[in-house]
C-alpha cells in the first residue's frame, strides 16, 4: 500500500493545474469576444499566455476544457470567419519559445473554438496542464503535442545559441565610453589612446551605434547578437591614428508612400555611444576592395538632406511624438536653410513639413518658399 500511495503522489507532483475562466461578451457585429483576448487579423480573439521558467517546463497542455455552443445571430456572424480556421474537435495550441533579458519564456496561444459534430463552440473554462517532470508521465495522447514541443525547443536552443552570447565582451579587462552625435569618420590618435591606458595595438572599438535598431529582430537580414559587436577600424601606423565609421542618431530611409527619403531619429537618447576596450584576439580591420573595373555610370551631383527639427512640445504629455515651435504668439514664422554653393538648381526639391494643432475649429496653415 505504501508503494502505491508514493506513485500516486509522483504522478500528482508532475502536474501542476491552474484554472482560467473566459469572460465573453458579444460586440455590435453579433461576434462573441473575451476580456483578456487578442483580436486577429480577421476579427476573431486569440488566447495567449506566457510561462516563465521555460527550462523547468517540459510539456503544457490543457484540461476539463468547457464548452458552449454558439448559436443564432452569433453563430451567422461569426460563421465566415470560423470556417476559416483549422478548427477540429479539440483545441490546437501554439507554442513558441522566447527570451526575455536572457530568461527564456514558453509562448502559448489558441484560437478558444471548436468544431463537433458540424456545430462550432467557445470555450468557457479550462485548467492548464504543466509538465514539470519526466516525460514518461505523458499519456499516448500526448505525444504528438509533446514531439511538437520538443521540436519547438530544440528549434529554439539552436537559434538562441546563434544569437545570445555565452559571456559578455565586458566581463574582464579596461573600458571606455564615448560618444558621437553624427554619422561619419571619426580619428583616435594614439596618443588619445595611450592616454586612456590602451596599447594602440590591441584596443578594438565596440558598438551597434546611435541609429535606431530594429524593433522586430526577424525583420532583419542578419539577426543581432546581444553583445557588442567588433566595429571595423583603418590603422595608420606612420600617423599613428585610428578611423572608424560610427553611427549617429540619425539615418534617411526612403518612404514609398510618400516618394521621398524621410528621417528615422533615435528618441531613446541624444548621443551615439561606442565602447573601447582591448583585445587579445586579432582587431577588427578593414579589409581593401577589390577593384571595380571601368565605371560604365559616372554620377556627379547626389542627393543631401537637411533636417530642421526641435523635440520641445509633447501635446499629449506622452509617447514619443513630439513637435518644435509654437505658432500660437507668432502666427509667422521665417526659417533659413544654407545649401551651400554646390547645389544643383536645375534639379528639384522636396519638402515635407508637418504641423499639429489643437482646436474645435478647422486649422490651416500657409507656407511660401
Amino acid at each position: 500500500m505504501k508503494k502505491l500511495l508514493g506513485y500516486i503522489l509522483l504522478m500528482l507532483s508532475a502536474f501542476t493545474a491552474s484554472a482560467v475562466e473566459l469572460t465573453w461578451y458579444v460586440d455590435a457585429q453579433h461576434i462573441w469576444h473575451f476580456e483578456e483576448g487578442s483580436l486577429d487579423e480577421g476579427g476573431l480573439s486569440m488566447y495567449y499566455e506566457q510561462f516563465q521558467d521555460a527550462d523547468k517546463i517540459s510539456g503544457i497542455g490543457i484540461q476539463f476544457p468547457i464548452f458552449e455552443e454558439i448559436k443564432g445571430n452569433e453563430l451567422r456572424a461569426m460563421l465566415p470567419l470560423l470556417k476559416n480556421l483549422p478548427l477540429s474537435d479539440s483545441l490546437q495550441l501554439q507554442v513558441k519559445q522566447s527570451r526575455y533579458r536572457k530568461q527564456k519564456h514558453w509562448d502559448v496561444g489558441f484560437y478558444p473554438y471548436i468544431c463537433r459534430d458540424k456545430k462550432y463552440y467557445r470555450l468557457n473554462s479550462f485548467e492548464w496542464k504543466i509538465q514539470q517532470e519526466s516525460p514518461l508521465l505523458w499519456k499516448r495522447d500526448d505525444y504528438a503535442s509533446r514531439a511538437s514541443f520538443i521540436a519547438e525547443n530544440e528549434s529554439s536552443q539552436r537559434e538562441a545559441a546563434s544569437r545570445y552570447a555565452s559571456q559578455s565582451v565586458m566581463r574582464e579587462g579596461k573600458w571606455q565610453k564615448i560618444s558621437v552625435t553624427e554619422n561619419g569618420i571619426y580619428r583616435l590618435s594614439y596618443k588619445e589612446l595611450e592616454k586612456m591606458g590602451f596599447d594602440p595595438d590591441k584596443v578594438q572599438v565596440y558598438g551597434y551605434g546611435g541609429h535606431l535598431l530594429e524593433e522586430n529582430f526577424g525583420k532583419t537580414e542578419r539577426p543581432y547578437f546581444d553583445d557588442l559587436p567588433k566595429v571595423a577600424m583603418y590603422r595608420n601606423d606612420k600617423q599613428g591614428y585610428l578611423l572608424f565609421y560610427a553611427k549617429g542618431l540619425q539615418r534617411w530611409v526612403y518612404d514609398a508612400a510618400l516618394g521621398m527619403f524621410v528621417r528615422e531619429l533615435n528618441h531613446y537618447s541624444n548621443e551615439a555611444f561606442y565602447f573601447l576596450g582591448e583585445t587579445n584576439d586579432a582587431q577588427c580591420l578593414m579589409q581593401h576592395a577589390p577593384e571595380a573595373g571601368e565605371a560604365d555610370k559616372i554620377s556627379r551631383h547626389y542627393t543631401e538632406f537637411i533636417l530642421h527639427e526641435n523635440d520641445w512640445t509633447n501635446l499629449g504629455l506622452t509617447g514619443r511624438e513630439c513637435y518644435g515651435e509654437s505658432f500660437v504668439s507668432a502666427a509667422q514664422q521665417t526659417f533659413s536653410f544654407d545649401l551651400g554653393p554646390h547645389y544643383v538648381k536645375e534639379e528639384n526639391a522636396s519638402l515635407l513639413v508637418e504641423f499639429v494643432a489643437r482646436n474645435t475649429a478647422s486649422s490651416t496653415c500657409v507656407i511660401n518658399l
